[in-house]
């Protein structure tokens, strides 16, 4: 993990969950959301007070973040989500770093 970005085990109802909260070292602008949208398919909700965004992988893992925050929050497979973490933030910090 980058010295940049910060992760977190986040708690929520499910009981084998895997989500992780993901620091930033800038605001998710739409520019930035666009860039991670490469990694699967891009859902955006703007017309909200807090507009949003979900981005879905191939292999499973949920993205997903408010416009203008530092933070998103990422779900891995239950059942391979080690794998696909590590996966996960090799992506993101190759994307980081172009």
């Amino acid at each position: 993990m980058s010295k940049h970005l910060t992760c977190e085990k986040v708690d929520n109802c499910f009981a084998n969950a895997r989500t992780y909260r993901y620091q930033m070292p800038f605001a998710l602008d739409e520019e930035k959301v666009v860039f991670l949208g490469q990694m699967g398919e891009l859902f955006v909700k703007k017309n909200l007070r807090r507009p949003f965004f979900r981005i879905e992988t191939d292999r499973g893992v949920q993205i997903k973040g408010i416009f203008g925050d530092k933070s998103m929050k990422v779900s891995f497979p239950e059942e391979r989500w080690k794998e696909e973490q590590e996966l996960w933030e090799q992506q993101l910090e190759q994307m980081l770093e172009d």
